[in-house]
């Protein structure tokens, strides 16, 4: 753990250089921003919720930590191997020819069909090609070989996604890993209140969420609910026992903290996760 965590800093805070044609100039770089921050002080994931939109954001330092862990061995192989490969050749091209030759490897020695992909072949994912909750882009194509299934990671450190990524770090991916790199669409906000404990799920990164528990007449999908200021509305605490419901069941109330408040049982503080 202590490797891929300092890997992984090193990767959010690594000079992917600039270009003339890159926004960069006005809007900043990933890698600039992230110099001198506290990353394990941040929380994993931030939700922000107005009375017009719901945002939540996963921490990347934090999701890659759960999520994967650094091989260093495989690592210096893949770089050993790509320094001898043509110049022009850049990281995602030769990332995606190692990844192929390692596989093809495995698939001529092993008789199992259960690899990553279409038709088997590594597959390369982008995260910005689809929904995503991730703090920074990630790119990373995907292989199996004999001892597993592995990554080589690369995080997005500039502005203009179309370029500015760090050069790939291999890492290894368990079905056990909760959450999974796979799961940068997930997202859970659930209600603090241990007599609710009320949950929803969104797997779009937080456009729709769907109520997960025992229906009730006050149960729907999170953004359908009525979102209100305790300027506009006193949120009022009551016990969950008997039949009595607080005036604020049924609306999200934003308090003076900026803080969600359950609408099923209008007491329990709303906090996102994985």
């Amino acid at each position: 753990m202590d490797s891929t965590k300092r890997v992984v800093k090193a990767m959010l805070c690594e000079n992917t250089g600039s270009h003339f044609l890159d926004s960069g100039f006005a809007y900043g770089r990933n890698w600039t921003r992230n110099q001198g921050r506290k990353f394990e002080t941040e929380p994993a994931t931030v939700l922000e919720i107005t009375e017009g939109e719901i945002s939540v954001t996963h921490n990347l330092y934090h999701f890659l930590l759960e999520s994967v862990t650094y091989n260093p061995k495989l690592t210096k192989r893949f770089s050993d191997w790509a320094r001898r490969q043509p110049a022009n050749k850049g990281w995602l091209d030769l990332a995606k020819v190692w990844a192929e030759r390692q596989w093809n490897k495995y698939y001529n020695d092993s008789e199992s069909d259960g690899h990553p992909g279409i038709g088997g072949q590594p597959a390369v994912v982008n995260t910005y090609n689809s929904d995503d909750a991730l703090s920074q882009t990630i790119q990373y194509v995907l292989y199996e070989d004999a001892y597993g299934q592995h990554i080589l990671l690369q995080i997005h450190g500039g502005c203009d996604v179309r370029g500015g990524y760090t050069r790939p770090r291999v890492f290894d991916v368990s079905e056990d890993d909760y959450p999974s790199i796979f799961d940068n669409a997930k997202v859970g906000l659930i209600c603090l209140n241990m007599n609710c404990q009320s949950l929803w799920y969104s797997d779009d990164a937080g456009y729709s969420f769907h109520f997960q528990g025992n229906y009730s007449e006050d149960s729907k999908c999170f953004e359908q609910y009525e979102r209100v200021s305790t300027e506009d509305f006193e949120l009022i605490s009551s016990s969950m026992n008997g039949n009595d419901k607080p005036l604020s069941a049924g609306k999200v109330v934003i308090d003076e903290h900026g803080k969600p408040h359950c609408p099923i049982c209008g007491i329990g503080e709303i906090v996102a996760g994985y």
